[in-house]
């Protein structure tokens, strides 16, 4: 059975260059600050090893509007 929700979504704003967010943050943890930049893949290194906190730090905001039903599938 296939259903169809009309749904509109848009993105509203979101951490431009979030890249240099996360990894800023991660390093911050790791006091290797002066490092930011220099080793292409750090942030999916961390990421492979549970280091996941630094990015909550990037963010995106949708808007999203459509029938209440389509949540209850």
């Amino acid at each position: 059975m296939s259903n169809e929700y009309d749904v509109e979504v848009k993105l509203l704003a979101m951490t431009p260059d979030p890249q240099t967010l996360i990894e800023s943050a991660g390093r911050l943890c790791w006091d290797t600050r002066d490092k930011t930049g220099t080793v292409p893949g750090r942030i999916q290194r961390w990421i492979d090893v549970g280091h996941e906190s630094m990015i909550e730090h990037a963010s995106a905001t949708f808007f999203i509007r459509g029938s209440r039903a389509m949540t209850h599938e």
